[in-house]
C-alpha cells in the first residue's frame, strides 16, 4: 500500500493500449439494483445479454409463455428500453426457461428457447442480422427426452455449436450438436444422470487448460455436480457430486468467469433470496469457497442468473426474480484507489494504490480493431508496517540514546548497521537517525530523525582582571533555559566589581547542564623599588591601591623571612627602616592583604638609595 511501482507490458506491440488500473473484480462485493418490472416480465425466468447495436438482453416469462426483449443502448447500465415479443403464435411451451442468443458464423442471430411441463421443447429465433428485427419461430419439439428442461447453454467448439440443457423431472443431461450452423437442426442425446443430479436447474460450462467441464446446481440435495468432459463437449463425461454446502439453499442457477488469474462463479438461492459466490483458488477441479454475498439489488426468489458480462472495466451479473416479476443487476464496478486511474501507454508510470484490496489490472490492446485483445493481472494490496521514532532531540554531551521500535516486524535495518528492533545512538557528532523495516511479504516502511547534542564548550571566556575601582560584564550567551551564576543571580550577564572565581550553570534542557568558570584577579599598581634617601622623592613605598582599602594589612620581609614592618592602608607607607633604623638597599617582599575576601598576593620590593 502507497508503495510505487511500474507496470510492465511483456505482449506484442499494438496500434493502442488502453490501461486500467482498477477494473471491475469479482474478488469484491458488488453493488446492486432491483431494474422492477422493465417492461411486461411475468414470471421472469431467464436471462440472455448481447451486444449487437447497443445492448440487448432477452428474457423468458415463466407465467405468460412470452419473450421480452430490453434494449440498454450503449450501456448496461442504462434504464432499459423494452418490448415484448409474444409467444411467437402459442409455441412457445409452458413453464418456459432458459434461453440463449448467439451470433452465428454468417453474421445472423439466433436465440434458443427450452421448456415444458408436458409439452417440453427446444424453440429456435431466427432475428436475421440484426436483434432489433422481429425473429421468426422454429419449433424442433421435444428431442433428447426432455423432461422439464430448465437452463439451456449454447457454446461452440472447434466450429461446432453444442448445447446443453439440464431436465428437472428426471435428473438427467440432454446434448443438442447443431454442427457447424445455429441454422441447422440439432440431433440430441439424452446422457443420462451423471455426478449424482437431484433436480437439477442451472447449468454452465467451463473450459480451463483445454479440457472441459460442466457445473450443475441440485435444486433439491443443496448441492453442485460437477462433469469432465474432456477436451470435447462431445465427449461422454464423468461426474462427480462435490456435496452439499451450508451456503447452499435450493440453488437454482449457476454461472462461471475467468477474471484475470482466478476462476469465479455466482449462484443464486432460490428461496432465501441470496448470491453466493464461488471462489475455485486451485482451478476448476479443486475445492470451491463458498462466500454469501446476501441479498444484493432486492432479490425475490432469484431464478436465472445471465451470463458474467465484461464491458471494458466493468462486469455486470443481470439476475430474474420469478415471484415479484422483476430484474436485479449487479455491478461490479471500477475504483479510484490507485493514483492512476488508466494510461494509454505501452509502459505506465509509476503508480500506487492509497488502501488494502484486491484489485484487477487490465489492458486492451487495438480496442475497437478485429486484432482485440484483452489481458487482465489480479493484484492484492496489503498494507505496509508503520514505524516511528521520536521527534527530532537534542542530548547533552556523552549522552547515548536506546532507540527502541517494538517487535512485530520481520526484519530491522539501522543507518549502523544494526540488524535488531533497537539501537543505541553514539555519543558524539549530529547525526540522522534512520530505520527500516519490513513485514511478512516484504512491505518496508522507513523513519528518521536527528539527533544533536548540545556543545559541550560551552565558554565564559578566559580568566582576566580589573584594576581596582573598575568592574567587568560576565556574559553566558542567550538561548539556554535558565542561568544560575555563583552569585546567586539567574539572568544571562552580570557585573562584577570584586575579583574572584565565578561560575555560570546554564540549562539547556530539563536534564542538560553545562558550566564553566572564569577567574576574575585584581590588576594591582604596586611599585617594584623606591629611593628612601631624604630628597622628597619616592621616599615612601606607598601603593594608590591602598587609598581604595583603608583597611588593608601590609606586611614586609627580608629575604629570610624576618618580618621588618608592618602597617595597614590607611598609614603613610613604609619609609625603609627597620626599628628606625635605615635598611641596606636590597631586594624585600611584601604580603598584602586587602581584608574584602580576596587572597593575599605577594611580590617584592627593592629598597635603592
Amino acid at each position: 500500500m502507497n508503495s510505487p511501482f511500474a507496470p510492465v507490458d511483456l505482449s506484442r506491440n499494438a496500434s493502442s493500449y488502453l490501461w486500467h488500473f482498477c477494473s471491475g473484480n469479482l474478488s469484491n462485493v458488488p453493488s446492486g439494483i432491483n431494474l422492477g418490472n422493465t417492461g411486461k416480465l411475468s414470471g421472469p425466468a431467464f436471462i440472455a445479454i448481447a451486444q449487437d447495436t447497443g445492448y440487448y438482453s432477452f428474457i423468458t416469462n415463466h407465467v405468460s409463455r412470452s419473450i421480452t426483449r430490453n434494449h440498454f443502448g450503449n450501456s448496461l447500465l442504462n434504464t432499459p428500453v423494452s418490448d415484448s415479443l409474444g409467444n411467437f403464435g402459442g409455441i412457445i411451451p409452458s413453464h418456459v426457461e432458459g434461453i440463449q442468443v448467439k451470433k452465428d458464423n454468417d453474421g445472423n442471430w439466433y436465440g434458443f428457447i427450452v421448456g415444458g411441463l408436458g409439452d417440453e421443447k427446444l424453440i429456435c429465433l431466427d432475428f436475421g442480422n440484426s436483434l432489433g428485427n422481429t425473429p421468426t419461430a422454429k419449433d424442433f419439439g421435444n428431442i433428447g427426452n426432455l423432461a422439464y428442461p430448465v437452463d439451456f447453454y449454447l457454446f461452440q467448439e472447434n466450429g461446432r455449436w453444442i448445447g446443453f440443457t439440464v431436465n428437472y423431472n428426471s435428473s438427467t443431461v440432454t446434448r443438442f450438436n447443431f454442427g457447424n450452423s445455429l441454422a441447422n437442426t440439432p440431433s440430441a442425446i439424452n446422457l443420462g444422470n451423471i455426478g449424482k443430479l437431484d433436480h437439477p436447474c442451472g447449468i454452465c460450462p467451463f473450459i480451463e487448460n483445454g479440457r472441459w467441464y460442466m457445473l450443475i446446481t441440485n435444486f433439491e440435495s443443496h448441492s453442485i455436480s460437477r462433469l469432465s468432459f474432456g477436451n470435447s463437449l462431445l465427449n461422454n463425461p464423468a461426474g462427480t457430486n462435490i456435496g452439499e454446502a451450508t451456503e447452499l439453499d435450493s440453488p437454482f442457477d449457476v454461472t462461471l468467469i475467468r477474471d484475470c488469474d482466478k476462476t469465479f462463479g455466482f449462484v443464486g438461492n432460490r428461496y432465501s433470496d441470496n448470491i453466493v459466490r464461488l471462489d475455485f483458488p486451485q482451478g476448476i477441479t479443486g475445492d470451491i469457497t463458498y462466500t454469501n454475498l446476501g441479498n444484493i439489488g432486492n432479490l425475490f426468489h432469484p431464478h436465472g442468473i445471465s451470463d458474467v458480462y465484461r464491458v471494458d472495466n466493468e462486469i455486470f451479473v443481470f439476475i430474474a426474480n420469478i415471484d415479484d416479476h422483476t430484474l436485479s443487476r449487479l455491478y461490479f464496478s471500477t475504483c479510484t484507489e490507485p493514483s492512476v486511474l488508466t494510461s494509454t501507454s505501452r509502459d505506465p508510470q509509476p503508480l500506487f494504490y492509497k488502501h488494502e484490496g484486491n484489485y484487477n489490472i487490465s489492458l486492451i490492446l487495438d480496442q475497437g480493431l478485429p486484432t482485440e485483445e484483452f489481458a487482465c493481472k489480479n493484484i492484492v494490496v496489503k498494507e505496509g508496517p508503520t514505524v516511528t521514532l521520536p521527534n527530532d532531540t537534542s542530548v547533552c554531551p556523552g549522552i547515548k540514546l536506546l532507540l527502541d521500535v517494538g517487535g512485530g516486524y520481520q526484519s530491522y535495518r539501522w543507518n549502523d548497521g544494526t540488524t535488531s528492533q533497537s539501537m543505541i545512538t553514539p555519543s558524539v557528532k549530529t547525526d540522522t537517525i534512520w530505520v527500516e523495516v519490513s513485514n511478512q511479504i516484504g512491505c518496508k516502511a522507513r523513519d528518521s530523525m536527528i539527533l544533536a547534542h548540545y556543545p559541550d564548550n560551552f565558554f565564559l571566556g578566559n580568566d582576566t582582571a580589573f584594576t581596582i575601582g573598575q568592574s567587568i560584564t560576565l556574559n553566558a550567551g542567550y538561548g539556554y533555559m535558565s542561568y544560575l551564576w555563583s552569585t546567586g543571580e539567574s539572568q544571562s550577564s552580570i557585573t562584577v566589581i570584586k575579583p574572584g572565581e565565578y561560575a555560570a550553570p546554564v540549562t539547556v534542557a530539563n536534564t542538560c547542564i553545562l558550566t564553566d568558570t572564569i577567574q576574575i584577579s585584581l590588576k594591582v599598581d604596586v611599585p617594584n623599588f623606591f629611593t628612601p634617601n631624604g630628597d622628597g622623592f619616592n621616599d615612601t613605598w606607598s601603593p594608590k591601591i591602598f587609598y581604595h582599602y583603608p583597611e588593608a594589612d601590609i606586611k614586609i620581609y627580608n629575604r629570610f623571612g624576618k618580618l621588618i614592618a608592618s602597617y595597614r592602608g590607611i598609614d603613610p607607607g613604609w619609609n625603609g627602616t627597620y626599628n628606625g633604623r635605615p635598611l641596606e638597599p636590597d631586594t624585600y617582599w611584601y604580603l598584602i592583604d586587602l581584608k574584602n575576601g580576596i587572597k593575599p598576593f605577594t611580590g617584592s620590593i627593592t629598597i635603592k638609595r
